[in-house]
């Protein structure tokens, strides 16, 4: 099975965990237990939330554009930065272990 990214949702209904709580964005199929703000989302149908998607085929060339595979000159910088960092934080944390504690 292969899979294909169609769409990008850029707007969201919002929703609260709590009555009254902070409001947040999120494309839910099923808004029930959630609140609208004050009420809460109940019923015996599943109740999605609104969304807007942009569809991804219309923009693709603006897509290729301006991403793609890295040089590898991308990928050694990469490696070099990285492993020194690495050795670094292990040996940190082997330097703690080792320490007695009183």
């Amino acid at each position: 099975m292969t899979w294909k990214l169609a769409g990008v949702n850029y707007g969201v209904e919002l929703v609260s965990q709590t009555p009254g709580g902070p409001l947040y964005a999120a494309a839910l199929y099923d808004a029930r237990g959630y609140y609208d703000g004050v009420q809460p989302i109940d019923g015996p149908d599943p109740v999605p939330l609104g969304s807007a998607a942009t569809r991804i085929s219309s923009r693709i060339g603006f897509i290729n554009s301006v991403t793609g595979v890295p040089e590898p000159g991308t990928w050694a910088l990469t490696l070099a930065v990285s492993l020194p960092a690495a050795v670094a934080a292990w040996r940190r944390q082997k330097s703690t272990e080792s320490v007695p504690v009183n």
